[in-house]
């Protein structure tokens, strides 16, 4: 089956398709159409391409649009987060929130990876760091915090199970009555 590209509609054969991710979906382009959109962000090139093109999945690239959009409206209203540059020191600069870094492609292996980017404006130095860390981080403390209290009630379950019980051990055998010795114990 062969691809076309998503913008021109030009049929492309096996090895002449290059990949861009656009609103968060990989489409294929020619090597013109590539060269056009290249320079443009992952939301660019999405609206752009619903604008002028014919993406393979329109309608997931309008609802990354939207999403993203929201994301801004209530971003705006926080002051943007800033970060201590371990080289001078210096508060760096989001420049970049959820960009995704890995291969293109539907991948079972899962081997994309979405990060913050910051930059220094001091040095220059350039950080990235697990998206959106703060709601990781606060998510792991719960599930810390849940295993903890699991693993508590968990011990105060053991140690009630392990308190001796007042009784003398007499080992069963069919035939036998309850507090009989055995024979050789006679």
């Amino acid at each position: 089956m062969a691809d076309f590209c998503s913008q021109c509609g030009t049929e492309l054969s096996f090895f002449n398709g290059k990949p861009l991710v656009c609103a968060n979906q990989d489409e294929m382009f020619c090597s013109k159409c590539h060269d056009e959109l290249y320079h443009m962000d992952n939301l660019e090139r999405g609206r752009y391409l619903l604008e002028h093109g014919k993406p393979d999945h329109p309608e997931k690239m309008r609802e990354f649009i939207v999403v993203h959009a929201e994301r801004t409206l209530r971003k705006e209203k926080l002051e943007p987060p800033t970060r201590p540059c371990p080289g001078c020191g210096a508060q760096m600069e989001l420049k970049l929130r959820d960009f995704r870094i890995g291969s293109y492609g539907d991948s079972l292996l899962g081997d994309r990876y979405d990060v913050d980017l910051y930059a220094c404006p001091e040095c220059g130095k350039v950080e990235m760091y697990t998206a959106n860390f703060a709601a990781v981080k606060q998510a792991l403390d719960r599930k810390a915090k849940k295993q903890a209290e699991e693993k508590a009630a968990a011990e105060a379950d053991l140690q009630a199970m392990e308190k001796p019980v007042d009784r003398e051990y007499t080992s069963y055998r069919p035939g036998r009555r309850s507090g009989e010795k055995p024979p050789w114990e006679k």
